[in-house]
């Protein structure tokens, strides 16, 4: 018996048999005076031969025989008989065509050859087709739907209209890779895998980046975007090119084919260009051309570097916009859609790129107009191939980079040029297109925020340290305030893995679950892109994640585009950010962007939700009401537009207080910023002289020990030491400073390798006694350690101080014969000794009892501010640091110290929030801790805990635990995300709680609950469901109505179900 079953998806299925003589198991059921001669199954003097089919109710049957002799062939189920039909004479075919009854929904049809009396008949073959219907074209079969013990056509699939949710993959379709999501994103320009998605019912987003492989950059090595030294930026294999005419027009023609072929979406990603960079033959060539003057290298001055690296940004939004306003003219009704970073990470990773001016064009004031870029000449394939690999492992050397989303793409080719004579997008690219809101070039955002991006080492609280549910709640705000109220559609990535795949997997786990819960509590996403690339996910993780993975999947689906209630601390506290913020990211200044996250960290972790807004809106977009306290760090936002500081002047005079911390820099002073030409040294000042208010303003930069203070104790040894396997004991002899105090410094003896010292315990011994003894991350190390520059804590709590990072410990040495220093030392460790601090120490003094005081040992700054009225809370050798006045019916409030200052220093996110709290009072905020943030979507509840245990009042199922257990008053702990659906209505009724597969179709009725689902193949279902009313009878099957295995096991008043998912669909039915 040959028999091949071709099912459309599973939903509409197609079953389609050839059976022959010799091959009949299975499906010959019965026969009398019958058995097989030669190439036939011979049927003799009134016998006969019943083959049985297995098909559901209503389907379309066609039946071909290849027959001879003298009988008849009968066809029925076991409702009766459908058709007959005789036949006598030599070979012949039979066609035959009828449909099955509606009811039952799974039948058994046969088909009975027959002989007549004193004669014979043979059956050389029989081909059998049953295809189902689908009258109200909902894409499920007919009698899929009667399985659910429903009338065909009497239910709709429960897919929302707009698409909620999507995945990332570079790969071919595969069982094993159908999430099952409302729409699927191929990074691939491959136009048979796009057709292999659509052919399973997915809408398709076409994704590709901005990174080529080595023949296409050996062919172009001036567009590689270099160092300078000229080390190429690269990830492993792929590189990072400048987006030149041609290298835009062989994308174009890439994402044009894409859309021949049937893609609904365009989705540029990763428009990114280095801090680094800037000294490639092609960047060169470009700034020439476009600003009429001699190429400088970025970091000859600060004038040089802002002007290079907004034309960076520049470069990349008018690529991304030529791009999409190419995808319109071919395919008006394609959505165009770009994927980046958030405005903090890009900072914080020294990519240079624009949001406002990339998502709602004209951004660039302080630039000359975009150019047009020539006509898209037929046939050229500059630079098509394919996709770049993510970026993974640690980036070590001067031109790797951090991790991204890119995907491995083998196998997407050339791309052909445009066809002939199509009058839309075929004869030239249309220009960038600076555009502006109304223009609408972009359309939707995929904000990309993930484990690696929060896993970014940031300075909170006196170690420098991921902060990963903050930063991550931060990155998220900043990309919520962007696109608030601006009628483009906003969506959120999260990721449950790392491009760092060998991290352990409580680490990815605790990362994936804190993005994703800072990303369930923002409203202004309206879709979710629930992961990126499957193919390393599912088959890699272990059974029981990859049934989490796939239940918050649902939990995003279910939560997309509702509202959400916040229970939290303080509200109506916000904080600027700009596209300034990648400008200035290089030498010779590198803009302090730690500042602005070491202020909004400390906040988050007390349970207060900031909120981010952008300083290129507010000219069009008012601050919202509720804001009262607004944070600005002017020495890494800056305006671009003198209607960005009059608005937000506006704003202070309307009632808001503008709080600003921090002070100026070497940007500042740079001719052709907008100030400057206003007639004012800084940003600062025009606000002031906007708001009416002279003001005076003077720097106090650190001020480093000078390095002859400095006395080198030891290194680790001359060849480079990567790893512990040199971990010793060093005694250093500290007897010569004897009665003094000195500080030690542990540094990297070979920056350039990323492997510096690593220190696990500290003793100091005096005559034989034991004066000092403290583990690395242990409470008793910040008593010693003075300053922490950039040096972090390991998974074991070992101290580690890589490339231009160190530490400092302070230790008063007594009066004694010998004094012994003891370290349990590996890796490139150098240690050098001096009397002097790293950097001068400066306290600044509160003017009032309720706030601390500061002191700064590390880089930080500090500003003295003078104006008229102001009443000043802080001072620096008697001249004010801290300051506030009115304005209108607001006022400003300065703080002339360095935001980092407060991560430096242990217990100073601590400081920062009393300081905070006391502006708050001044601005009208009832500043309000709160020991957790919780977001309520509907039922759903998206939960972090702070910095103490508090309970959730009432009933709740765990989406983050593989058995969906239900919970009773759960406890939120310290720093710890959850996702739970609230169900104490849910369990007083019998239904579907929750479930990891996709529900297409569902059909409840008294005593009865059927759902059509389906998912990955490979992956465990679960569903957890309310017994009230419901005997707890489980029944699974296919969409044929073959029943499939399952497990059902009663816990309380609900029951909880577990099976393998199949992406053709499945039944599962309770009673």
């Amino acid at each position: 018996m040959t028999r091949r079953q071709v099912q459309a998806g599973g939903l509409v299925p197609r079953m389609e048999w050839r059976v022959r003589p010799d091959s009949e198991a299975g499906i010959l059921t019965q026969a009398s005076r019958s058995r097989i001669e030669g190439n036939a199954r011979l049927v003799g003097n009134g016998g006969s031969a019943a083959y049985s089919f297995r098909i559901l109710g209503g389907m379309d049957i066609a039946l071909r025989l290849t027959v001879s002799g003298a009988g008849q062939v009968r066809v029925r189920t076991q409702a009766g008989g459908l058709l007959a039909r005789a036949f006598r004479g030599g070979v012949q075919p039979l066609n035959l065509t009828t449909r099955a009854p509606l009811n039952p929904p799974v039948q058994t049809l046969q088909v009975i050859v027959e002989a007549r009396r004193r004669t014979q008949a043979r059956v050389y073959e029989l081909h059998l087709v049953a295809s189902d219907r689908d009258e109200d074209r909902d894409g499920i079969g007919d009698g899929v739907e009667r399985l659910l013990g429903a009338p065909a056509n009497a239910l709709r699939p429960t897919l929302a209209p707009t698409p909620r949710s999507c995945y990332q993959t570079g790969a071919d379709y595969s069982p094993r890779l159908d999430l099952a999501t409302d729409a699927v994103i191929l990074h691939s320009f491959d136009p048979a895998r796009l057709a292999n998605w659509k052919a399973r019912g997915y809408s398709v987003i076409v994704m590709g980046g901005f990174r080529d492989y080595l023949p296409y950059v050996e062919a172009n090595p001036d567009a590689v975007q270099r160092t300078r030294d000229g080390a190429p930026m690269s990830v492993e294999s792929s590189f990072y090119l400048t987006p030149t005419p041609e290298r835009i027009e062989a994308l174009i023609r890439q994402y044009l084919q894409m859309l021949e072929a049937g893609a609904d979406a365009v989705c540029p990603e990763e428009p990114e260009y280095w801090a680094d960079a800037g000294y490639e033959g092609a960047f060169r060539q470009l700034y020439e051309g476009r600003l009429g003057r001699p190429w400088q290298p970025p970091d000859e001055s600060h004038a040089a570097r802002w002007t290079a690296d907004r034309l960076k940004a520049q470069l990349m939004t008018e690529a991304v916009h030529a791009i999409l306003n190419a995808a319109r003219a071919r395919k008006p009704n394609a959505k165009r859609m770009v994927a980046v970073h958030s405005p903090l990470n890009y900072a914080l990773w020294r990519i240079c790129l624009a949001h406002y001016a990339l998502i709602f064009g004209d951004g660039f004031p302080d630039l000359p107009p975009s150019f047009r870029f020539p006509p898209l000449r037929e046939g050229k394939q500059a630079g098509a191939g394919s996709v770049p690999p993510a970026r993974e492992g640690k980036q070590a050397g001067a031109g790797s980079v951090p991790p991204a989303r890119e995907g491995n793409q083998a196998g997407a080719g050339s791309v052909p040029p445009a066809r002939e004579g199509n009058q839309a997008g075929a004869g030239s690219v249309p220009p960038a297109g600076r555009g502006n809101l109304k223009e609408g070039v972009v359309e939707e955002v995929i904000g990309q925020v993930w484990s690696d991006t929060v896993r970014t080492p940031l300075p909170s609280d006196g170690e420098y340290q991921a902060e990963p549910f903050a930063t991550a709640y931060l990155e998220y705000a900043s990309l919520a305030g962007l696109l608030r109220e601006s009628g483009k559609r906003l969506w959120f990535l999260c990721d449950p893995l790392s491009d760092v795949p060998n991290r352990p997997l409580e680490e990815h786990q605790q990362f994936y679950f804190n993005t994703l819960v800072a990303a369930l509590m923002f409203p202004e996403a309206t879709g979710y892109e629930v992961l990126p690339w499957p193919e390393r996910i599912f088959g890699a993780v272990p059974a029981e994640y990859a049934t989490v993975i796939l239940s918050t999947a649902r939990a995003c689906e279910a939560i997309a585009q509702t509202g959400a209630t916040l229970d939290a601390g303080a509200e109506g506290i916000g904080m600027l950010f700009s596209d300034s913020m990648t400008a200035m990211r290089g030498a010779p200044e590198l803009a302090p962007v730690e500042d602005t996250l070491a202020l909004g960290i400390p906040l988050v972790n007390a349970g207060i939700p900031l909120t981010m807004h952008s300083l290129q809106r507010l000219p069009e977009r008012a601050l919202p009401r509720s804001l009262r306290l607004l944070l600005w760090t002017p020495e890494t936002v800056k305006p671009l537009r003198e209607a960005e500081l009059r608005a937000l002047a506006e704003w202070v005079q309307g009632g808001g207080w503008l709080f600003v911390v921090g002070g100026a820099n070497g940007y500042d002073a740079i001719p052709d910023m907008a100030w400057q030409q206003a007639g004012q040294p800084t940003p600062i000042h025009w606000l002031l002289q906007m708001l009416g208010k002279p003001l005076q303003l003077e720097t106090v930069p650190p001020e480093p020990a000078p390095p002859e203070a400095w006395r080198t104790l030891g290194v680790h040894g001359a060849e480079p030491a990567q790893g512990v396997f040199n971990r010793r004991w060093v005694d250093i002899d500290l007897s010569d400073y004897r009665g003094q105090t000195v500080f030690v410094r542990f540094s990297d003896s070979i920056p350039d390798t990323g492997w510096g010292a690593l220190l696990r315990q500290a003793r100091l011994e005096a005559d034989g006694r034991t004066l000092v003894a403290f583990f690395t991350g242990s409470p008793a190390e910040p008593l010693f350690l003075h300053t922490n520059h950039r040096s972090r804590l390991n998974a074991n709590n070992e101290r580690f101080a890589d490339r231009d990072a160190f530490f400092v410990y302070r230790f008063p040495l007594p009066q004694a014969r010998a004094i012994t220093l003891r370290l349990e030392l590996a890796q490139e460790w150098r240690l050098d000794i001096s009397t002097q601090p790293p950097y001068r120490e400066h306290q600044v003094v509160s003017t009032r009892p309720d706030l601390p005081t500061l002191r700064l040992r590390d880089d930080e700054v500090i500003t003295r501010y003078q104006t008229p009225d102001a009443e000043p809370f802080y001072t620096y050798d008697g001249a004010p640091v801290g300051l506030s006045l009115r304005a209108g019916r607001g006022g400003i409030v300065l703080l002339g110290v360095s935001g980092r200052a407060f991560g430096n220093a242990y217990g100073g996110a601590r400081d920062w929030r009393t300081i905070a709290q006391y502006v708050c009072g001044l601005a009208g905020v009832r500043y309000r801790e709160r020991a957790r943030i919780v977001a309520r979507r509907g039922e759903w509840v998206a939960a972090y805990g702070t910095y103490r245990t508090t309970t959730l009042r009432g009933t709740y199922l765990d989406a983050l635990d593989p058995r969906l257990p239900i919970l009773t008053d759960p406890p939120l702990n310290p720093r710890t995300p959850r996702l739970l659906l609230q169900v104490d209505n849910r369990l007083r009724s019998g239904g579907l709680l929750h479930t990891n597969a996709q529900v297409l179709m569902r059909h409840e009725a008294v005593g009865q609950l059927a759902y059509l689902v389906r998912g990955p193949e490979g992956v465990n279902g679960v569903a957890r469901f309310g017994l009230r009313g419901l005997q707890g009878r489980v029944s699974l099957t296919d969409t044929l109505g073959n029943p499939l295995p399952h497990n059902a096991e009663r816990e309380g008043g609900t029951l909880l179900v577990r099976w393998n998912l199949s992406p053709d669909g499945q039944v599962l039915t309770l009673r």
